[in-house]
């Protein structure tokens, strides 16, 4: 279970990353925009990073 949650997090990850490398690619020039967005992600990142930490701890406690 471990495993799996951990990997549920590099996926996580590994979407993002993607996500936020298409919208630098993209028609996306303004810096201020780009940044907003690489914020946002950020946080919806540190979120997820958290929660899956918390599911860890608790699979650990059982």
């Amino acid at each position: 279970m471990k495993l799996m949650i951990t990997q549920q997090k590099a996926n996580f990850s590994e979407k993002i990353m993607a996500t936020i490398f298409s919208i630098a690619h993209s028609k996306l020039t303004e810096r201020l925009s780009f940044f907003k967005l690489l914020f946002c992600f950020n946080l919806q990142f540190e979120f997820f990073s958290s929660y899956f930490d918390k599911l860890l701890i608790a699979q650990h406690d059982d």
